[in-house]
């Protein structure tokens, strides 16, 4: 079938559609009581692919209706309903903008025009005589589209199998044809009514293969003649202020379809990338525009760059090295012998092209002088840490068009397996290759140190760069890219003032919190993320507001540079409790973090953390004989302290930095007496991104390492050990002892000494306790008479040494002598009873004896306290010795927090100080503490900790990234395609592959505003 001939067999079933379905937008209900309508919305966009846009005004003025997007500003867009022809001023018509949006449909391979500012028929029909929507016909599978600065025309990339090419869509002939001689798509203004061109109406011309994303670039004029004015060159090879690419005379359709050299932005080229050539063709825009329609000719390829395909051999990272410690495994890339590239994702900015690859491992960067002279640099190299051996490719990439205001530019590529998002240094020549690593990464070790992730993959990105500009009354002037000042000698403007600081203008409003410095007031160069959840993510670049967003007080507990001094003047803040709730290159917070907000994120506990017995019983805070939580004293802040305070139910406690123990609400009066005894802690506010989640906390002392409950394992009691010699093990193949954190005494004697003196390696060794019961008394296993060789064991014997299930010995725990990830070696936990079984063999064969097949274990920590989060779990940074196969803590700095295991602090009579980064502390990454025993008593004379008593308590403020979500509810399918940012408005519009059509984010509220389908 020709193309032309398929848009009747299209207008008759859209006629069939009209008569049975379409036309029914109320449709009835028969019930046995009464009858129920239901309004159905009809969408006439499905499966968009792309969006551009350009700005237009009254139909009527022809050529000149098109203007710069700079025109279709929010302040002239947000109030139009409708066309309306304006008021004449001075014999000059001045035409009402509106803003359209040209979306790609990619299974009707057609372009759908909307006109976004109208709030009615929004969705323009090119042929009301047809029913049903119908749309600007181009070739199948449209991958990208792009228009011109100025909105002269519009191109579109398709890659319809064995028609691949380029198409031009002018701008005077994207709106409906019209009854009033106003034209539309099928002809000029005064042409009359027209009907839905054909596909060959369009300027178009073929490619040799599948094209991939496309930008235009523009070759800049050059001043030329004895005049000294500028002029472009109609094409690469041909001299500035030339006419024609060659001799002879122009194409026949020069000019009909616009000028994009008026615009005044220079000679307009469409950098197209050519995934499966392995390159980047340039092609003249104009040239393009002025082919003839219907032709379809070969592109007039000016310049092909074919991409390199040569990836470094990545040297490994050095090792961190440390004490006690080992280092994984060096590993590095198996990198693929690619033949050829494959260019995806384009990024421009500043005379660099950037290119992602979705075959080799190479960002590649392009110097474009002009678009006429590309050559390839230096590349970027991605890369994962998390996964050293993996080739890393990419999808797409954006970069920041401008330099930021500390005059930094970064790269943001898309992982193409995972779709989480690498950072690269692109300001200047001397920028490193590599991801860039977040600085701190041991603040919040569950992140990514190289890459930024959510909860589902990115489908597509965007830099945007933005400010609301306050005017200064005293010049008049509204000053882009004015920081946010937080100091307090400075005086704010107000309408009336006479002299100001308009820096000092963007300060929080503290008494509101609905003006000034926010999480939802974006001023500065922010990344946007589409995911495929539905979301758009928000990640921080250069936020112009940061300096306000922090504390009064800087301290190096709110993961502050510096300190405060004496006597320092507070800061004029948003009153929040880190310096890094605005961080560059990481996601942005949604909330404030401030105790005064109402909305506030701030980290803390539901209640104060309350010991309970081993059966489940509180204990009460003031028994002597319990144990205690302080929370660790601040040692970094120098000079003044500042506010030292954990957030308990919402309401700010104030802790002694004396003590760590509880104050009160009001830091200035008299301690409240009733906090004395209650148990705190201190949460951990450099990186508001390390509470992951609102969880139950448990603090169990001797407890239960999680994944090991109930796991089989069997005895290998005087059997060959891993290292070739007679060992006593128990052996699991799936329990993975290293991965689960098991501390071995060998593990702990090359460690520094304990902080408690009584402890030694061998006390504080992780056990085994067996789970398993031993055979029923009236077991045949026990009949001695009916058993080939006798039993070495009776039950009355294992019953002595090993107890049952629920009244256990002390034989069923064995001491954790060395581990490895498969098994472990042991050793009976206490010493034997002077009976038969002190002789080793005798232990051995009684306990093979009493245990005669596969057992279950626990594995416990011995004389710490383990800590275990409800959703993070035990933490802990043990790996596997990739020299010798044994269980040891990882030297990598980034783990140090990862810890699970709270040592006793021996009770002096009086509760200790114990400061900041004291071994005797326990700090993981969310919130740090010390365990105090208790005091001796009659019954418990050496003050120990009772085996299986817990804390417990639930924290609350974990991080809220500040995401949009596209849908009013869950029930509604959003499939994110492509984004696209248009300055003018400050709007971000998004593509849905689904039946949502194009979605309109208002960046100045963070909220979906519109809705086109």
């Amino acid at each position: 079938m020709k193309r032309s001939d398929r848009r009747p067999h299209r207008a008759a079933l859209g006629l069939l559609l009209a008569a049975g379905l379409v036309g029914l937008a109320v449709a009835p209900v028969q019930t046995g009581c009464a009858t129920q309508t239901t309004t159905v919305s009809t969408r006439a966009l499905e499966r968009s692919g792309r969006a551009s846009f350009v700005c237009m005004g009254d139909r009527n003025l022809g050529a000149a209706a098109i203007l710069p997007l700079t025109e279709c500003n929010a302040a002239t867009v947000l109030h139009i309903t409708d066309y309306t022809r304006a008021d004449i001023d001075g014999g000059v018509i001045k035409p009402e903008p509106h803003l359209y949006a040209l979306v790609t449909q990619t299974t009707r391979g057609e372009v759908a025009v909307i006109d976004t500012t109208s709030k009615n028929n929004s969705v323009l029909d090119q042929d009301p005589s047809v029913p049903g929507a119908n749309f600007l016909p181009v070739g199948a599978q449209p991958v990208d589209i792009v228009s011109t600065p100025g909105g002269t025309a519009t191109f579109v990339g398709v890659a319809e199998i064995g028609r691949e090419g380029l198409f031009a869509l002018p701008s005077a002939r994207i709106r409906p044809a019209s009854t009033d001689g106003s034209g539309g798509a099928g002809g000029t203004a005064g042409s009359g009514p027209t009907v839905l061109p054909a596909i060959s109406a369009w300027p178009s011309c073929r490619l040799p293969a599948a094209p991939g994303q496309m930008l235009l670039v523009a070759d800049p004029a050059e001043k030329t003649g004895g005049n000294n004015q500028a002029a472009t060159r109609p094409c690469c090879d041909a001299d500035y202020g030339a006419k024609a690419c060659s001799a002879g005379a122009p194409s026949p359709a020069a000019g009909l379809n616009g000028d994009i050299d008026a615009e005044g932005g220079g000679r307009q080229k469409l950098i197209i990338a050519m995934p499966s050539m392995g390159g980047v063709a340039v092609i003249d825009a104009q040239g393009l525009l002025d082919s003839e329609p219907g032709v379809y000719a070969p592109c007039n390829v000016e310049r092909w760059l074919p991409l390199t395909t040569d990836v470094p051999v990545l040297p490994p990272a050095p090792p961190p090295g440390g004490v006690a410690c080992v280092n994984p495994k060096v590993e590095v890339a198996d990198l693929p012998a690619n033949p050829d590239a494959r260019p995806t994702g384009l990024a421009y900015a500043a005379g660099r092209l950037y290119a992602s690859d979705l075959d080799t491992s190479l960002i590649h960067v392009i110097d474009l002088p002009t678009p006429c002279e590309p050559i390839e640099g230096r590349p970027l190299l991605p890369t994962s840490l998390d996964e050293p051996r993996r080739a890393v490719t990419t999808s797409h990439v954006a970069v920041a068009p401008t330099l930021t205001p500390d005059l930094k530019r970064y790269l943001y590529a898309v992982d193409a397996r995972d779709g989480s998002a690498m950072v690269f240094d692109v300001s200047d020549d001397q920028a490193s290759q590599f991801p860039l690593q977040r600085p701190h990464p041991e603040w919040d070790p569950f992140a990514s140190s190289d890459r930024i992730r959510f909860a589902a993959p990115a489908a597509d990105l965007v830099i945007v760069q933005r400010d609301v500009p306050k005017v200064d009354p005293t010049t008049g002037v509204a000053a882009l890219g004015v920081r946010c000042s937080p100091d307090p000698s400075l005086v704010g403007c107000l309408p009336t003032s006479q002299s100001c600081d308009i820096a000092a203008s963007y300060q929080t409003d503290t008494a509101t919190y609905t003006n000034g410095a926010g999480p939802k007031l974006l001023r500065g160069t922010f990344a946007f993320l589409a995911l495929t959840n539905g979301r758009v993510a928000v990640i921080d670049i250069d936020d112009l507001d940061s300096a306000c967003r922090g504390p009064r007080l800087p301290s190096p507990l709110y993961g502050c540079a510096g300190a405060p001094t004496p006597n320092e003047q507070p800061l004029n803040t948003a009153k929040e409790l880190s310096c890094n709730v605005v961080l560059p290159n990481t996601p942005r917070m949604g909330t404030y973090s401030s105790p005064e907000e109402a909305g506030r994120s701030q980290a803390g506990i539901l209640g104060y953390p309350q010991l309970f017995d081993i059966n489940g019983a509180p204990i009460n805070d003031t028994d002597p004989g319990a144990a205690r939580l302080v929370a660790t004293v601040p040692t970094a802040a120098v000079g003044q302290v500042p506010e030292f305070a954990i957030s308990v139910g919402g309401t700010p406690i104030h802790l002694d930095p004396q003590t760590g123990i509880a104050i009160g609400a009001e830091i200035n009066v008299k301690a409240d007496s009733t906090l004395a005894n209650k148990s705190t802690l201190m949460m951990n506010l450099e990186d508001p991104r390390a509470q992951l989640a609102d969880q139950s906390w448990f603090v169990v002392y001797e407890g239960v390492l999680p994944g090991f409950t109930s796991s089989l394992a069997s005895f290998d009691l005087g059997g060959t050990g891993a290292d070739g010699t007679t060992k006593d093990v128990l052996r699991d193949v799936n329990s993975r002892f290293c991965d689960g954190g098991v501390q071995s005494e060998k593990a702990l004697a090359e460690k520094p000494t304990p902080s408690n003196p009584n402890e030694t390696a061998k006390s504080l060794a992780d056990y085994i306790h067996v789970q398993t019961e031993l055979p029923d008394q009236a077991d045949r296993y026990w009949d001695q008479k009916k058993l080939e060789s006798p039993l070495v064991c009776d039950f009355n014997e294992c019953r002595a040494l090993f107890g049952s299930v629920d009244v256990p010995a002390t034989g069923r725990d064995f001491r954790i002598v060395e581990a490895y990830q498969d098994h472990v070696e042991i050793e009976p936990r206490t010493s034997l009873p002077p009976t038969k079984l002190t002789k080793p063999e005798a232990w051995r064969q009684v306990t093979r004896c009493c245990f005669p097949s596969l057992v279950t274990f626990d594995v416990h920590v011995s004389h710490q306290w383990d800590v275990v989060g409800e959703q993070t779990g035990f933490l802990h940074h043990v790996i596997t010795d990739p020299a010798t196969g044994v269980c040891r803590d990882s030297c990598d700095p980034n783990e140090s927090r990862r810890n699970g295991r709270a040592p006793r602090v021996v009770n002096p009579g009086s509760l200790p100080s114990v400061p900041d980064h004291d071994p005797r502390g326990f700090q993981n990454p969310m919130f740090r503490f010390a365990v105090i025993d208790p005091l001796p008593t009659a019954d418990n004379k050496k003050g120990d900790p009772v085996v299986g008593q817990q804390f417990r308590w639930t924290t609350s403020g974990a991080f809220k990234a500040l995401q949009v979500s596209l849908s009013a509810d869950s029930s509604t399918l959003i499939q994110p395609v492509g984004m696209t940012y248009v300055p003018a408005t400050g709007q971000l519009a998004v593509t849905d592959g689904s039946i949502n059509g194009l979605l309109v984010i208002d960046l100045s509220s963070s909220t979906v505003v519109g809705n086109f389908f």
